[in-house]
């Protein structure tokens, strides 16, 4: 088994052929955080002065649309596919099914289509990687087939 982590939330395990991580964004990036969180304060004050479930939907609205920057995300990758547990859904690919996989900065997405579209947004997964990506990117690309790798 093989642990790595920069903060508790951030961690990657390996058992035999299966790997297991957490990635909370907002915890790795606190600044961007509270500047979130001072948007999300802003919005709900302009909120208050049409009336108070007005300012209860638009911060609900807009916590939910950016929880996965705000809450942990756990993903498992085995030998059948990858499986995403994000705060409001649940994903899971086989590997099969993936035809395209982009790494860019901190994160990763895995697409069922081969060229990119917009439509990405809805049918693909997006990857939170933990702070040491590499032994995760080696552990997705070894699943794909040569041509995607």
């Amino acid at each position: 088994m093989i642990r790595y982590a920069a903060s508790p939330m951030d961690t990657a395990t390996v058992h035999n052929s299966s790997l297991h991580w957490r990635a909370c964004p907002a915890r790795r990036h606190p600044w961007k955080a509270a500047f979130a969180v001072t948007c999300i304060a802003l919005v709900s004050l302009l909120g208050l002065t049409v009336n108070i479930p007005t300012a209860i939907i638009m911060v609900a609205v807009l916590v939910g649309t950016q929880s996965i920057f705000f809450f942990p995300s756990s993903f498992s990758i085995d030998d059948e596919g990858i499986t995403a547990r994000y705060p409001l859904r649940r994903a899971r690919f086989a590997w099969s099914e993936v035809k395209r996989f982009v790494v860019v900065g901190e994160s990763g997405f895995l697409s069922r289509r081969r060229k990119p579209s917009m439509w990405d947004t809805f049918t693909g997964m997006p990857i939170l990687l933990p702070e040491e990506p590499a032994e995760t990117i080696a552990a997705i690309r070894g699943h794909l087939p040569e041509s995607l790798a």
